[in-house]
């Protein structure tokens, strides 16, 4: 049965070609959801009058580690050199200070962007009445936020989720518009002095971001159970050899030296969740984990203690990903004995993705409490999910017997050459599938 991708695409009001996808700006993923919003303005200076949020999100249980990736693209119709570009992503926990990592590509005149993110943070009370917390973003102090003659087109893809349920709104929601607002209890508000790198307010909370920015809370496990697959030594990172073992990649006991013997032949989960050691005891063969040493978000992570690097291998403010080689039964193991990077591929290797955090120095990265699996298709970067596992159910079509099918996020046509175009769209878990011949 032969397979036809989408022959093309449209973001940001432009097409493109599925095959010019490497020569887009971003690593180039298909949006799960895509939402345009025309002619945004503030209607004052402040986080009431330019804050909007285009997505509720609510954990899936209250004590769910949830986690949002979108691309705002905004533009000032008329004005070529006013653009801002990024890639966000959040992580919640309960009501504690949310991890997020922005990545910006910024085109204005000036040293301000034209928009900034927002995430408006639900309490404990909140989450028992059936609230989410809403991400969006606010004009407040940003470029020309309130002249009618640079209103912004705004474009918000949702690129992956996990942990929660995600609703889009079809237009965009101001902060004395929350459905929940009202009862404060729900919410957390002006009480608070401080949200990491987030302004407090009664309206949601408004990053500064202006540039690249990352800021991530150390997380602990808590989990009593883990038992070391071989010797560990201090702060190495750990991965599941299965349910309750876990192993380094190295059995080194040392930060400087660059020719450590890494462990290739060991195979792991590279789906689930990676550890940093965060402790000087060493631990035996098969002896327990101390449970407050297992971190799975940590913001000073030094990799020189579980790879061969030195103190400039990395370039700050970008992403580090983790090389390695899939096995036939969803295992994996470390590509190579080099097996870090900061660029996703741009041809197909063979190869997954792991994407371990952000650097900050040249040999320290921000673990992420979350860490998806990446791979080259043929024609594009995509998502790599857990076998028997998907973001969204696979749906059929009844298009003159034609069928429709997700597959890891990625949409495809089957047994049909005459599709020109399909477009997607979302609203009250309904699929609505447009197609031109």
């Amino acid at each position: 049965m032969a397979n036809y991708d989408i022959s093309k695409i449209s973001y940001g009001g432009n097409s493109y070609n599925v095959k010019d996808a490497a020569a887009m700006i971003w690593p180039y993923q298909r949006a799960l959801i895509s939402k345009t919003y025309t002619n945004v303005i503030a209607t004052s200076n402040d986080n009431r009058g330019g804050g909007f949020f285009y997505m509720k999100v609510r954990a899936n249980t209250w004590n769910s580690c949830w986690r949002i990736k979108v691309r705002v693209l905004a533009t000032v119709p008329g004005y070529d050199l006013w653009r801002n570009d990024s890639i966000f992503e959040i992580w919640g926990y309960q009501y504690t200070y949310s991890g997020y990592s922005c990545n910006n590509h910024l085109l204005s005149v000036g040293y301000r962007p034209i928009y900034y993110h927002s995430y408006f943070r639900i309490s404990q009370t909140g989450y028992d009445n059936n609230c989410g917390g809403w991400i969006g973003f606010n004009l407040y102090s940003a470029q020309q936020n309130t002249n009618t003659s640079y209103k912004r087109t705004v474009v918000v893809d949702l690129l992956e989720y996990e942990n929660c349920t995600v609703e889009m709104q079809d237009s965009l929601i101001t902060p004395d518009n929350i459905p929940e607002r009202a009862a404060h209890t729900n919410y957390y508000n002006s009480t608070n002095t401080s949200f990491d790198n987030f302004n407090a307010c009664d309206y949601g909370l408004k990053q500064i971001g202006d540039a690249n920015s990352t800021t991530i809370g150390n997380l602990y496990h808590g989990n009593g159970n883990f038992i070391a697959d071989s010797v560990l030594y201090r702060f190495q990172l750990l991965f599941h050899v299965d349910e309750n073992r876990l192993t380094p990649l190295n059995n080194d006991n040392n930060v400087t030296r660059t020719t450590k013997t890494m462990l290739v032949d060991r195979t792991f989960d590279p789906f689930k969740e990676i550890f940093f050691y965060n402790s000087t005891t060493i631990v035996a063969a098969n002896a327990a984990i101390s449970a407050g040493a297992c971190l799975f978000a940590y913001s000073g992570l030094d990799l020189r203690y579980t790879f061969n690097i030195t103190t400039t291998a990395f370039t700050a403010n970008e992403n580090v990903y983790l090389k390695v080689l899939p096995q036939n039964d969803g295992m994996a193991k470390i590509a190579s004995a080099d097996p870090l990077t900061q660029n996703l591929p741009t041809s197909n290797d063979g190869l997954w993705y792991v994407l371990l955090g952000r650097a900050y120095n040249g040999y320290c990265i921000s673990l992420y409490p979350d860490r998806p699996v990446y791979m080259y298709d043929g024609t594009s970067v995509k998502r790599v999910l857990p076998p028997n596992n998907g973001m969204l159910p696979s749906v059929s079509s009844s298009d003159n017997g034609k069928v429709l099918q997700v597959d890891n996020g990625q949409w495809a046509a089957k047994n049909d050459t005459g599709i020109k175009d399909m477009t997607f769209s979302v609203q009250n878990n309904t699929l609505t599938v447009t197609i031109t011949k």
